[in-house]
């Protein structure tokens, strides 16, 4: 999504239009939880996801002490059904910095700008979701790479959301997809019940001052989004995804559009644009255009241009030579 947000070229960011703003719904009043400190110590045996949210400072992480076995989160329905949520319940607040890593810092720093290196992704699904020990390690991670400076994309996953190969083949496409309830229920069961998989609990466990450069956003079965390093300036990428999508749809329209899906296409031609089809994932129009560049480059370059190969140009031009003895002895080599 960092990527998205900040690419210059429409090209192959058709993914942006299944991209849906989300929001987190208010915690479960009625969901109690145990929670410890770093030491140990009880801090609350009944306390209510605000009471836990309001305990959270920059620099302790929430993590759970114990979760479920990976076969009883198979998905969120068997979750909900075995209400795993009420029996493991108990939290602590982890201090961040007890792991050691090694995390580059900013390459440059002035007074009015800082130059960041890549945006670091962290992905959350099975093991990392599943083990309190994975779901701490690496929320120290995130904690480290912002102290230095690094955007993060946090990137979460349903579990038992993985689609398989047919059902991916079988996807339907739409310049503006509807969004799915079901899996947006999901989520908003997920997070009114987990308060370590809140984003604005991992929010206030980073350091002070963090920003939040992307809200969440989801394409169903997945979870993104973006924070900013503190002492930097802002950026607002959700209103870049949102003229991203824009823009990816008005390419589409006038026929420009390269590199989609076959199954895209196909659809897209039966709808009756036949720009597109199954054969080629570059339209028509483009397809010409550059049959005539390519022809007008043919007619302005002389007959030795045209037909030697580049690499013996470029070995000659190194070689100092201009033809004659230096091409044959080019060529008697390479035989």
């Amino acid at each position: 999504m960092y990527k998205m947000a900040r690419a210059k070229f429409v090209l192959g960011q058709h993914k942006a239009l299944e991209m849906h703003r989300y929001t987190p719904p208010q915690p479960n009043a009625e969901h109690r939880i145990k929670l410890t400190d770093d030491k140990g110590e009880c801090i609350g045996q009944d306390m209510s996801m605000k009471e836990v949210h309001n305990h959270i400072t920059p620099g302790y992480i929430l993590s759970p002490l114990l979760m479920p076995h990976a076969t009883e989160m198979r998905n969120v329905k068997s979750m909900k059904e075995g209400e795993v949520h009420k029996t493991f319940n108990g939290y602590k607040l982890v201090k961040a910095g007890l792991e050691n890593f090694n995390a580059a810092k900013a390459k440059k720093e002035t007074e009015h700008n800082t130059v960041f290196f890549d945006c670091k992704i962290m992905p959350f699904s099975g093991k990392r979701l599943s083990s309190p020990y994975e779901f701490s390690l690496n929320m120290q991670r995130i904690h480290r790479f912002l102290e230095d400076r690094h955007p993060v994309e946090l990137q979460m996953r349903l579990p038992g959301r993985k689609l398989k190969k047919k059902k991916r083949s079988e996807k339907e496409y739409s310049l503006y997809p509807d969004k799915d309830l079901v899996l947006q229920e999901e989520w908003e069961w997920l997070h009114a019940h987990w308060p370590h998989l809140r984003p604005d609990n991992i929010l206030k466990s980073m350091p002070k001052g963090t920003q939040v450069w992307l809200p969440p956003y989801t394409n169903g079965a997945n979870l993104y989004w973006v924070f900013g390093p503190p002492w930097a300036f802002s950026m607002n990428l959700g209103k870049k995804i949102e003229e991203m999508k824009t823009k990816v749809r008005e390419e589409i329209k006038k026929g420009n559009q390269m590199q989609l899906p076959k199954k895209f296409r196909e659809q897209l031609h039966a709808s009756g644009q036949t720009e597109y089809s199954s054969d080629s994932d570059m339209p028509a129009g483009k397809i010409s255009d550059r049959l005539i560049n390519h022809e007008l480059e043919l007619e302005q370059s002389d007959l030795r241009h045209r037909y030697m190969p580049l690499k013996t140009k470029s070995w000659i031009k190194q070689k100092g030579g201009k033809g004659g003895r230096t091409e044959a002895k080019f060529f008697s080599r390479n035989r």
